[in-house]
């Protein structure tokens, strides 16, 4: 019914989803739990939360109706430089102008998030016309990224005790506008809703509507004449609250009328712009063409903001990229609150919960087969916050759950260990020794073997190891490094076993399938560190040659190339960023520098630097989003974006390994002050110019094996100095410098630097 109605309407008078189109939006959220998480989409229409109903704009002028849809023009900023305070402005053809700003009101109970709507007239002539604001049963994402309708029953206004107009739905505030005096109507479903009034020329002739297919709407309205260079501001206040949340039925709101809550909402605007540049700056890059550096900061907005995972809750795939990016970020507090949620969903038996729900409990296992890999994922969250901020009482205390979660690990092998020889050989010699299935994935519509879950577990049995020794308890550590070259062996043995029966030359994703998955590769780099890995004295094979990782990132950038080809169709996963150190690992800097400006040309709407889960070729392509900001595609920016600059490989902090040459020629370079190391703050500077790359490093880093500096191409330099004395620990890929070094080293090569390109 709704989609008739829609295909009758101009472009944007109902919501795409009615037309099967997908729509792309940002958070409004704070800083603190239980902060409300908003959503404002790219063409003005807000929703208090994602599972609630929506209040979109409309304005009639001149018998025709305008949306985002009809702009001459449209804008997307972030308050705050980059802070999750999302705004827009449509320009319209006539010289109208409304500017749409979204502002989570943190520390408020109940959740309320304000939305202000400023319509400036930038013509030379006086603008008269009517600006609604539509209250509709839809969802704000669609039904494939968790959307849909949300029912209204019953939608009615009544003026609160403190004055303010509210438009009560389901017998709930949802909305409230601080003038009893404005125009309300509403209306049940009839061959389409509330707004088929007005295209009329009409206005809704009651206050309140009931319809027992829950389809009622309701709008308010105003009408308005501007001057030339006249403007107009109002609040709507929402309720963002869940259902059933406990807290007081409305918030204090200010009293004074529209003009006064306005001004309160720019001065909350300006406060909250300063509050959010704190917690963003932390670790900000500067370089002379910033984009991808706001699109750094950005990132860390939404890790700290978005909680609630679209209300389907976050996977520990997500959790541990989250943390690990937020401790990069200078966040250790904020990354504390994410391993203490998983910690204390670890269950008796050790088993660590692979999904979390909004509210923070241990979603239900939905099937027989395990994700193996939240025992690892556990483990890494523990031991990276603890490489951060040396903190040893926290490491006593996760302790015991550790050694609960591996041994959960330990005891799934020995159940297997029992019925193993009952295999037929060929399933045999490539599962024996292997952790139990895994429960499907995407791309993996049945259970299967997957390699990026031993993955994971060899890392936990490291990280294991690690804490173990740093509390000085030999015995589980010496069981540690048992459990993890057995486990190693095994998965080594399958791989091989596996690649031999392969006709490709990439690392298959897992035991029964030759599916490369780019992800699973990109984890023997980081934080795995299964790459040409030989621990100290055990003189064992590597995992994987260093050829079939060479020849699985190829296959990754060859898929990359494809996508560009006419005709191809699919979706493209948002989260690439973690490709880009294992690029540039194996010397294919000038691939990880395609992969990530085409990853921002991907951002949508750019002004938001959002991603979704993933993407079509066309954006507007149905089915294929998934909640936004997608935090696993943020995560893995931040890390992958800042590994490029510098990232910590084992005990070594890499520099420049990767860098697009653009951040180190334009203006002054690459420079960045108390960047967050797991070896301490770290300050650097890289410039290249001419035949000579300066690199200046400072700060309180000190990286027990020292720093690798590469070169922005590989090439021997002629001579090295350091702090003005000749070095002789290079080559052409790059300089050894000293844990302890502080001050500048300077490159000189034979041939002059290319011409600088542009992003």
């Amino acid at each position: 019914m709704v989609e008739l109605a829609a295909s009758h309407a101009a472009e944007g008078v109902y919501p795409d989803v009615f037309r099967r189109r997908q729509n792309y939006w940002a958070v409004a959220g704070g800083p603190r739990r239980g902060d409300p998480e908003s959503l404002l989409d790219e063409w003005g229409v807000f929703a208090p939360r994602a599972q609630g109903a929506t209040l979109a704009p409309l304005i009639l002028q001149d018998g025709q109706a305008w949306t985002a849809h009809q702009a001459a023009e449209r804008e997307h900023r972030l308050g705050g430089d980059g802070a999750p305070m999302p705004e827009t402005t449509w320009r319209l053809p006539s010289g109208l102008s409304l500017r749409i700003r979204a502002l989570a009101r943190s520390g408020v109970s109940p959740a309320t998030t304000w939305v202000q709507y400023e319509l400036a007239n930038d013509s030379g002539l006086v603008q008269t016309g009517r600006l609604c604001w539509v209250v509709r049963p839809v969802r704000l994402p669609p039904p494939w990224a968790g959307g849909g309708l949300d029912p209204i029953f019953k939608i009615r206004a009544e003026t609160a005790p403190d004055g303010w107009q509210e438009i009560q739905v389901n017998d709930a505030t949802l909305f409230a506008v601080p003038e009893a005096e404005w125009s309300f109507g509403a209306a049940e479903f009839n061959a389409g809703d509330v707004v088929e009034y007005f295209l009329r020329g009409e206005t809704p002739p009651v206050r309140s509507a009931v319809d027992d297919n829950g389809l009622a709407s309701a709008a308010w309205w105003l009408d308005f004449a501007l001057e030339a260079g006249e403007k107009k501001r109002w609040v709507v206040a929402a309720q963002a609250q869940e259902p059933g949340g406990a807290g007081p039925r409305r918030s204090a709101r200010p009293g004074g009328g529209a003009e006064a809550v306005a001004d309160a909402f720019d001065r909350e605007w300006v406060d909250a712009s300063w509050a959010w540049r704190t917690e963003t700056s932390r670790c900000f890059p500067k370089v002379a063409r910033p984009d991808a550096m706001d699109c750094l900061r950005t990132q860390v907005g939404w890790l700290l903001a978005v909680r609630g995972g679209g209300g389907a809750g976050e996977d520990l795939d997500s959790m541990a990229a989250r943390v690990a990016a937020l401790l990069r970020a200078g966040q250790a507090a904020a990354a504390r609150e994410w391993i203490e949620q998983v910690a204390a969903g670890v269950q008796t038996d050790g088993r660590v919960p692979a999904v979390y729900r909004a509210d923070g409990s241990p979603a239900p296992i939905l099937g027989p087969e395990g994700r193996h890999a939240s025992q690892g994922q556990f483990a890494f969250m523990v031991m990276e916050y603890y490489r951060f901020t040396q903190d040893a009482t926290f490491l006593h205390a996760m302790y015991p759950k550790l050694t609960n979660a591996l041994g959960y690990l330990q005891g799934l092998r020995a159940d297997l260990e029992k019925t193993e020889w009952r295999l037929p050989d060929k399933e045999r010699f490539v599962l024996e020794g292997l952790l139990p299935v895994s429960g499907a994935r995407p791309g993996s519509p049945r259970p299967v073997h997957l390699y990026s879950d031993h993955y994971w577990s060899l890392l936990g049995w490291k990280e294991m190891m690690a804490a173990a020794s740093r509390l000085g308890l030999l015995q589980e550590a010496a069981w540690a490094n048992e459990q993890y070259h057995a486990l190693r062996s095994a998965v080594r043995h399958s791989l091989r076993e596996r690649m031999d029966r392969m006709e490709a030359a990439w690392i298959p994703a897992s035991a029964e399938e030759d599916r490369f998955d780019g992800a699973s590769v990109a984890l023997l780099f980081w934080p795995c560190e299964e790459v040409d890995l030989e621990p100290a004295g055990q003189g064992t094979a590597r995992l994987v040659e260093p050829h079939e990782l060479q020849s699985s990132l190829d296959a990754f950038y060859g898929d990359f190339l494809g996508r560009l080809q006419p005709g191809w169709d699919g979706a493209i996963p948002s989260d690439e960023s973690q490709l880009l150190v294992p690029l540039a690992s194996m010397g294919r800097g000038d691939y990880a520098r395609e992969v990530l400006y085409a990853l921002l040309d991907r951002r949508h709407p750019r002004g938001w630097h959002v991603w979704p889960m993933a993407m079509g070729r066309d954006p507007r392509q149905p089915g294929v989003g998934g909640s936004m900001p997608d935090i696993r595609s943020a995560a893995a920016y931040f890390i992958g974006v800042r590994g490029l600059a510098a990232r910590e490989t084992g005990k070594r902090l890499d520099l420049f390994s990767g860098a697009p040459a653009e951040w180190l020629q334009h203006g002054e370079g690459f420079r960045a002050l108390d960047m967050p190391t797991a070896f301490g703050p770290l300050d650097l500077h890289g410039y290249w110019s001419q035949n000579k790359f300066t690199v200046e490093i400072g700060g309180a880093a000190r990286p027990p094996e020292g720093y690798r500096l590469w070169w922005p191409r590989f090439i021997a330099p002629e001579r090295v100095l350091a702090n003005g004395k000749h070095m002789t620990d290079f080559d052409a890929q790059g300089a050894t410098i000293p844990h302890d070094f502080k001050g500048t080293v300077e490159a000189v090569f034979p041939y002059m630097a290319p011409w600088p390109r542009d992003p």
